[in-house]
Protein backbone atom coordinates (compact mmCIF):
# COMPACT_ATOMS: atom_id res chain seq x y z
CA UNK A 1 0.00 0.00 0.00
CA UNK A 2 1.15 3.56 -0.64
CA UNK A 3 2.13 5.12 2.63
CA UNK A 4 2.51 8.53 1.11
CA UNK A 5 2.43 10.12 -2.33
CA UNK A 6 4.14 13.49 -2.30
CA UNK A 7 2.66 16.45 -4.12
CA UNK A 8 5.42 16.35 -6.74
CA UNK A 9 4.75 12.67 -7.52
CA UNK A 10 0.99 13.32 -7.65
CA UNK A 11 1.61 16.18 -10.12
CA UNK A 12 3.87 13.89 -12.17
CA UNK A 13 1.16 11.23 -12.40
CA UNK A 14 -1.42 13.87 -13.32
CA UNK A 15 0.81 15.29 -16.08
CA UNK A 16 1.39 11.80 -17.51
CA UNK A 17 -2.37 11.17 -17.62
CA UNK A 18 -3.01 14.64 -19.09
CA UNK A 19 -0.58 13.74 -21.90
CA UNK A 20 -2.80 10.78 -22.85
CA UNK A 21 -1.07 7.93 -21.02
CA UNK A 22 -3.39 5.48 -19.31
CA UNK A 23 -1.73 4.40 -16.08
CA UNK A 24 -2.60 1.01 -14.62
CA UNK A 25 -2.52 0.49 -10.88
CA UNK A 26 -1.22 -3.00 -10.04
CA UNK A 27 0.32 -4.98 -7.22
CA UNK A 28 3.60 -6.93 -7.43
CA UNK A 29 4.39 -10.35 -5.91
CA UNK A 30 5.51 -8.69 -2.67
CA UNK A 31 2.18 -6.87 -2.35
CA UNK A 32 3.55 -3.43 -3.26
CA UNK A 33 1.33 -1.16 -5.34
CA UNK A 34 2.80 0.43 -8.46
CA UNK A 35 1.76 2.30 -11.59
CA UNK A 36 2.39 0.60 -14.93
CA UNK A 37 3.44 3.42 -17.28
CA UNK A 38 2.09 1.37 -20.22
CA UNK A 39 5.00 2.04 -22.54
CA UNK A 40 3.88 -0.69 -24.97
CA UNK A 41 7.55 -0.92 -25.90
CA UNK A 42 10.09 -3.74 -25.84
CA UNK A 43 10.41 -3.23 -22.08
CA UNK A 44 7.86 -2.34 -19.45
CA UNK A 45 8.35 0.38 -16.82
CA UNK A 46 6.67 0.40 -13.41
CA UNK A 47 6.61 3.44 -11.13
CA UNK A 48 6.61 2.94 -7.36
CA UNK A 49 6.01 6.15 -5.36
CA UNK A 50 8.44 6.46 -2.48
CA UNK A 51 8.63 8.89 0.39
CA UNK A 52 10.60 12.14 0.22
CA UNK A 53 9.69 13.12 -3.36
CA UNK A 54 11.21 10.00 -4.93
CA UNK A 55 10.00 7.34 -7.32
CA UNK A 56 11.43 3.91 -7.97
CA UNK A 57 11.24 2.73 -11.57
CA UNK A 58 11.45 -0.97 -12.36
CA UNK A 59 11.90 -2.40 -15.83
CA UNK A 60 12.79 -5.55 -17.67
CA UNK A 61 15.66 -7.86 -16.62
CA UNK A 62 15.70 -6.55 -13.05
CA UNK A 63 16.46 -2.96 -14.08
CA UNK A 64 15.66 -0.33 -11.47
CA UNK A 65 16.34 3.37 -10.99
CA UNK A 66 15.41 5.88 -8.32
CA UNK A 67 14.61 9.43 -9.36
CA UNK A 68 14.23 12.26 -6.89
CA UNK A 69 12.42 15.57 -7.27
CA UNK A 70 14.85 18.40 -6.46
CA UNK A 71 12.47 21.33 -6.80
CA UNK A 72 12.43 21.63 -10.61
CA UNK A 73 9.36 19.82 -11.92
CA UNK A 74 10.39 20.09 -15.60
CA UNK A 75 13.67 18.28 -14.83
CA UNK A 76 11.81 15.65 -12.79
CA UNK A 77 9.43 14.97 -15.71
CA UNK A 78 12.33 14.94 -18.21
CA UNK A 79 14.22 12.41 -16.06
CA UNK A 80 11.18 10.11 -16.04
CA UNK A 81 10.86 10.50 -19.82
CA UNK A 82 14.54 9.57 -20.24
CA UNK A 83 13.83 6.33 -18.41
CA UNK A 84 10.80 5.69 -20.64
CA UNK A 85 13.02 6.15 -23.71
CA UNK A 86 15.28 3.32 -22.50
CA UNK A 87 12.28 0.99 -22.82
CA UNK A 88 12.63 1.15 -26.61
CA UNK A 89 15.75 -1.05 -26.38
CA UNK A 90 16.73 -0.21 -29.95
CA UNK A 91 13.24 -0.80 -31.35
CA UNK A 92 10.88 1.73 -32.90
CA UNK A 93 7.55 0.73 -31.37
CA UNK A 94 5.98 2.24 -28.28
CA UNK A 95 2.76 3.82 -27.09
CA UNK A 96 2.27 6.69 -29.58
CA UNK A 97 1.50 9.16 -26.80
CA UNK A 98 4.82 8.33 -25.16
CA UNK A 99 6.57 8.77 -28.52
CA UNK A 100 5.09 12.26 -28.87
CA UNK A 101 6.10 13.14 -25.30
CA UNK A 102 9.67 11.98 -26.00
CA UNK A 103 9.75 14.16 -29.13
CA UNK A 104 8.45 17.15 -27.10
CA UNK A 105 11.18 16.52 -24.52
CA UNK A 106 13.87 16.45 -27.22
CA UNK A 107 14.70 12.81 -26.47
CA UNK A 108 13.60 11.49 -29.88
CA UNK A 109 13.40 12.94 -33.36
CA UNK A 110 10.45 12.33 -35.62
CA UNK A 111 11.05 11.68 -39.32
CA UNK A 112 8.10 11.37 -41.68
CA UNK A 113 8.58 9.77 -45.08
CA UNK A 114 6.16 9.33 -47.94
CA UNK A 115 6.10 5.99 -49.64
CA UNK A 116 4.48 5.36 -53.02
CA UNK A 117 3.35 1.84 -53.83
CA UNK A 118 1.98 0.64 -57.19
CA UNK A 119 -0.08 -2.49 -57.44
Amino acid sequence: MFKHISESVALLLEKIVDKGIELTLSKDKEGELYFDLNTQAKSHLYLYPLEDNEVLLKGRYGYSSTIEYYGDFDTFFHDICSEVKHCLQGRDFMNTNWLEILVEQGLLHKKTETKTTYF
